[in-house]
C-alpha cells in the first residue's frame, strides 16, 4: 500500500459527516456492512429467497433481519400455507371420491337406489364432481408451483379454489341442506392471507355456490311447490350462515393483522436492543460482546491454510488527552479511530477485518483470510493512518500501539489469545510506543 505522508486536519468542533453519522448510529459507514469473516467462517446468516413466491428460504441469525426481511418472512409463511393447502385439496379430492363410491355401493347393496339409476348417479354425482374438483386442484398446483404470479395472486387462487371445491361438493351433495354451506369453510380459510378484498371475493363465491346447490335440488327433484318452498327456506338459512361466517372471518382477519403488526413492532424493538448490544455507539465498530462471540467462532475453524490474527490496539497517552483537552475532544479521537477501522472492515480484499471496542481506548481486531504477512501489513497501515492524523485542538500527534498474534491451529480459549496479544501490546508500550509487536502462541 502506497505511503501517504499528508496530514489530515480534524477540526476541533468537528461535525459528524453523513458517513460518520451512520457509523455512530448504526455502525455502518456506507449504509450496509459487508460480510465479516465470521459470516464466512460458518456463522448462521439470514438468506431469504427473493423470488416472487418466497417458497425457499433458510433463516439464520435474526440480528441481520431488516424490515423488508420481516415482511418476507410473513410471505414465506403464506407460501407454506399454500403448499399445505395443495396437500389438503389433494386429500379432500380422493377422500370425497372414496366416500362417494362407498355410499353408492352401500345404497346399491341396501336397494335404496334402483339398478337403472346407478350409472346416471355415478356419472352425475361422482364422476362429474371429481372431474371439476380435479381441474380446480390442477389449476392451484400450476398457479402456485410453476407459474410466476405474484404472491398475492397465488394467495387469491388458493383461497378461491378452497371455496369453490367445497362449494362443488356441497352442490353435488345438495340433498342434504347442511352441505350447502360447505363453501363457508373456504371463506373462513381465506382470512389467513389477511386480504380484505380477497375475503369479499370468496364471499361472492360462497353465495353463488350456495345458490347453485339450491338450483341443483330444484332441477333434480322437480318444480313441486312444496320442494320450491323448502329449497328457498334452506337457501335463506344457508346464506344467513354464510353471512355470519363472513363476519367471523372478517374479525379473524383484523385480529391476524393486529398480531402481525405487533410481531413486526416486537422484532424492530428487539433489533434495536440487539444493535445497541452489538455496536459501540461512539466509534461505530462492534462492541466487546459481539467481538467475543465472533472471535470464538473464528478461532474454532482457523488452521495453517486459514490463519486468524488477533490484534489488541491502544491509543498512546489517551488519559493525557482527556485530562488536558477534555473528554469531548477525547471522543473525537475515538471516533476518528473508529472511522479508520470501519474503512478497513468495508474494504474489499482477500483478508477480512472485524474490529471492536474492547473498553476505553482499547480496540481489538480480528483478521481472517489471506496470511499472517498481510494481516501485519494491514495493522501497520491502520497504525500509520491514525498516527498521521492532526487534531486541531492539540499540536502534537496522537499515536497508536498494538500487539498482534496469529493462530494457525484451532483455539478454544479466546481470552488466552487476547492475553498473548495484550502482552505484545505492553511490549510495544515499553519499547517506545507507536509500534506493533508480534506475539507468539
Amino acid at each position: 500500500m502506497k505511503e501517504d505522508s499528508s496530514e489530515v486536519l480534524v477540526n476541533e468542533n468537528i461535525s459528524i459527516t453523513a458517513e460518520q453519522g451512520k457509523a455512530e448510529g448504526t455502525g455502518d459507514p456506507k449504509g450496509h456492512r459487508k460480510k465479516t469473516a465470521g459470516n464466512k467462517a460458518g456463522l448462521r446468516v439470514l438468506k431469504l429467497s427473493r423470488s416472487e413466491d418466497y417458497d425457499e428460504a433458510s433463516v439464520g441469525d435474526s440480528r441481520l433481519l431488516s424490515s423488508k426481511d420481516e415482511t418476507d418472512m410473513f410471505k414465506l409463511a403464506e407460501a407454506r400455507i399454500r403448499k399445505k393447502t395443495i396437500t389438503a385439496l389433494q386429500v379432500i379430492l380422493w377422500v370425497t371420491l372414496a366416500a362417494d363410491l362407498l355410499i353408492l355401493w352401500v345404497r346399491n347393496i341396501s336397494g335404496t337406489i334402483p339398478e337403472k339409476e346407478i350409472f346416471p348417479y355415478f356419472m352425475l354425482r361422482i364422476l362429474v364432481q371429481f372431474a371439476i374438483n380435479f381441474f380446480i386442484y390442477a389449476v392451484v398446483v400450476y398457479a402456485t408451483e410453476y407459474s410466476k404470479y405474484k404472491s398475492c395472486v397465488k394467495n387469491s387462487i388458493c383461497a378461491v379454489a378452497v371455496c369453490t371445491m367445497a362449494g362443488v361438493i356441497g352442490v353435488f351433495h345438495s340433498s342434504s341442506p347442511a352441505c350447502w354451506v360447505a363453501s363457508g369453510i373456504g371463506l373462513m380459510f381465506s382470512s389467513v392471507f389477511r386480504n380484505n378484498k380477497l375475503l369479499k371475493y370468496c364471499l361472492i363465491d360462497c353465495v353463488i355456490m350456495t345458490a347453485l346447490a339450491c338450483a341443483f335440488v330444484l332441477v333434480y327433484s322437480g318444480e313441486e311447490s312444496a320442494v320450491l318452498v323448502e329449497c328457498l327456506r334452506n337457501l335463506a338459512i344457508s346464506e344467513l350462515i354464510i353471512g355470519i361466517v363472513f363476519i367471523l372471518s372478517r374479525f379473524m382477519l383484523i385480529h391476524q393483522t393486529q398480531i402481525m403488526d405487533m410481531t413486526l413492532d416486537f422484532h424492530k424493538k428487539q433489533q434495536e436492543y440487539r444493535k445497541q448490544s452489538e455496536t459501540d455507539n461512539l466509534t461505530g465498530v462492534y462492541s466487546r460482546y459481539y467481538f467475543m462471540a465472533e472471535g470464538e467462532q473464528l478461532l474454532k475453524v482457523c488452521s495453517s491454510a486459514n490463519p486468524v490474527s488477533v490484534c489488541m490496539l491502544d491509543i498512546d497517552d489517551f488519559k493525557h488527552v482527556n485530562d488536558t483537552y477534555g473528554h469531548e475532544n477525547g471522543d473525537v479521537v475515538l471516533r476518528e479511530l473508529g472511522r479508520i477501522l470501519q474503512s478497513f472492515m468495508d474494504k474489499p480484499g482477500e483478508e477480512h477485518v472485524t474490529a471492536g471496542r474492547y473498553g476505553g481506548e482499547e480496540f481489538v481486531i480480528l483478521f481472517s483470510g489471506g496470511n499472517a504477512v498481510k494481516h501485519h501489513k494491514c495493522i501497520e497501515e491502520i497504525r500509520r493512518q491514525f498516527s498521521d492524523l492532526q487534531f486541531s485542538f492539540m499540536k502534537e500527534k496522537i499515536t497508536l500501539s498494538g500487539g498482534i498474534v496469529t493462530c494457525v491451529s484451532k483455539q478454544d480459549d479466546l481470552l488466552k489469545v487476547l492475553k498473548v496479544s495484550d502482552d505484545a501490546l505492553y511490549e510495544s508500550k515499553h519499547n517506545g510506543k507507536n509500534k506493533i509487536t508480534v506475539g507468539r502462541i
